[in-house]
């Protein structure tokens, strides 16, 4: 999901709200989920699995290759 309006619209509010509307992840994507988080670093303190989609905010000021490079990390 790309938008383009000017600040204060409400386009990252909007974006940090779409994980809580997908579905559920499945078994087998929950623990891809959790090895890549563990791998790097991520797993929240106390978590054994996680169970929601992540969700990613770049910098504002992100090229758009930095863009293209950090979705094509996500969604390996």
């Amino acid at each position: 999901m790309r938008r383009e309006a000017p600040p204060g619209t409400g386009k990252t509010m909007l974006a940090k709200r779409v994980p809580s509307i997908l579905p559920l992840m499945s078994v087998e994507e929950a623990l891809e989920t959790t090895k890549i988080h563990s791998i790097a670093g991520a797993l929240p303190p106390r978590q054994a699995l996680v169970t929601r989609c992540p969700f990613r905010s770049p910098h504002h000021t992100v090229s758009d290759a930095g863009r293209r490079k950090c979705c094509m990390r996500a969604y390996k």
